[in-house]
């Protein structure tokens, strides 16, 4: 957890708090931090009402994201809360001339393991109930890619909206974006692909486990797609392991081993969405305690890990 000092887009995290409760229903006095948690995509802060109650308060980790997007996200909260999928959301709001939106959230208290190989294999069965139950879910408003080559259409589309290629040249310039393109398509020509409702970013971090049961967080990415998707990308998304195979011993049956092809979308689905919070924080797009020159040299060097294990299953399916 990060100290009480953290600045979020120029302002002290306690006066941000401070902030909220002028515009929250919900809040009716200032809360005690109790932690920053861990998170990419916003920032997230325990928080403890003076009746007891704990909620998590997110912010946009990126400039510019706007309350209608907030309001998306707590409709994807709602609609999988009611399914024991996900903790419920409590308000969504903006502060005020800061522009900045905000969602309260239900705060899960459970265990969230360091990688996946850290899972136990008990605990394992839970997520895999879980699972199901997302695939099996219906949220209105998600993107549907009918096809493996709609998919990576969606994936090229984000790298070269943010100027990912030149940068995807500097990191791993001994690898040409063109043909790495090349190659993921034409083994996306031959994969099979079925569609459900996916997760689109399961990773440890955004699995919650409590007795007898699985919650799932941070639905931004949740989409139509190969459920088969989500195994292989919580399999190969690990920042110090490679592709961890329990995962997907766990998902047994043929319908659900992932293909080559769907290890090769997860991995550029890892390197894309690095190269695009790159490009955000060299346009001071980030905050601050998620923008110094440490974290963009680690995602740096995730991306050159990720394009390593991409360039080795191309050549494998090859």
């Amino acid at each position: 957890m990060l100290p009480h000092g953290t600045v979020v887009h120029g302002w002290p995290l306690r006066d941000l708090i401070g902030a909220v409760v002028p515009e929250s229903a919900a809040l009716t006095s200032v809360p005690a931090i109790v932690g920053v948690l861990g998170g990419w995509s916003n920032v997230n802060v325990l928080l403890e009402t003076g009746a007891g109650q704990r909620l998590v308060l997110k912010v946009p980790a990126v400039r510019d994201v706007t309350v209608a997007h907030y309001e998306m996200l707590a409709a994807r909260y709602r609609a999988l809360a009611s399914r024991d999928l996900m903790p419920s959301p409590i308000e969504v709001g903006c502060l005020g001339e800061l522009t900045i939106p905000y969602l309260l959230l239900e705060y899960v208290d459970g265990e969230v393991y360091s990688s996946p190989s850290a899972m136990p294999p008990d605990r394992l069965v839970f997520l895999r109930d879980a699972l199901a139950r997302l695939w099996d879910s219906r949220v209105g408003d998600a993107p549907v890619f009918r096809s493996s080559i709609d998919y990576l259409v969606h994936l090229i589309g984000t790298l070269e909206q943010c100027d990912g290629p030149e940068l995807f040249s500097e990191l791993v310039p001994a690898v040409s974006y063109s043909d790495t393109i090349d190659r993921i398509r034409d083994v996306c020509l031959s994969m099979h692909w079925s569609q459900a409702l996916i997760h689109g970013d399961l990773s440890e971090s955004n699995i919650v486990f409590t007795e007898g049961r699985v919650w799932l967080l941070d639905p931004e990415a949740l989409c139509f797609a190969d459920p088969r998707l989500d195994i292989a990308y919580l399999s190969v998304q690990h920042e110090h392991e490679g592709p961890t195979e329990m995962i997907r011993h766990l998902f047994d049956s043929p319908e659900l081993r992932p293909e080559s092809g769907h290890t090769v979308l997860a991995l550029l689905s890892c390197i894309t969405w690095s190269v695009q919070r790159i490009v955000d924080i060299d346009r001071g797009r980030v905050t601050e305690h998620l923008a110094t020159g440490d974290v963009r040299q680690r995602i740096g060097a995730y991306v050159r890990q990720k394009m390593g294990l991409l360039a080795l299953e191309l050549d494998a399916g090859s």
